[in-house]
């Protein structure tokens, strides 16, 4: 069974940070005359966003702990709420890149991830 994000741990993004390219790049093919030919990479569609989250220590723990365990240093796929045309919707999810961490003023971390989402 696939794993879920953690429900003490918050999903929403802080405001100003979403960013969602809603398709991969295509594929493209050059030639010698004319223009060149894309195409997509496949059948599933798989978007991908970027967004920053506000935890306290103890969900920072929780968060890094899921990821270093469940996730096997975030190599596993996940479902979680996604941001998605005005509305939150649990889609299926993998790490795109390392989150990045920082421990801010207090009790606070800013964790910044990317994230490849199917079917956005």
């Amino acid at each position: 069974m696939m794993e879920t994000w953690p429900e003490s741990v918050p999903h929403a993004p802080l405001a100003g940070t979403f960013e969602a390219s809603p398709f991969r790049e295509p594929l493209a093919t050059e030639f010698e005359d004319g223009p060149r030919r894309s195409r997509p990479r496949g059948t599933l569609r798989v978007a991908t966003v970027r967004f920053t989250i506000r935890m306290s220590n103890d969900q920072f723990a929780i968060f890094k702990d899921w990821v270093d365990g469940p996730l096997v240093q975030g190599t596993q796929p996940f479902l979680m709420p996604v941001w998605s045309a005005g509305a939150y919707r649990e889609r299926q999810c993998s790490f795109f890149e390392r989150y990045r961490e920082n421990p801010g003023h207090g009790l606070r971390y800013r964790v910044s991830v990317v994230l490849d989402v199917v079917d956005y």
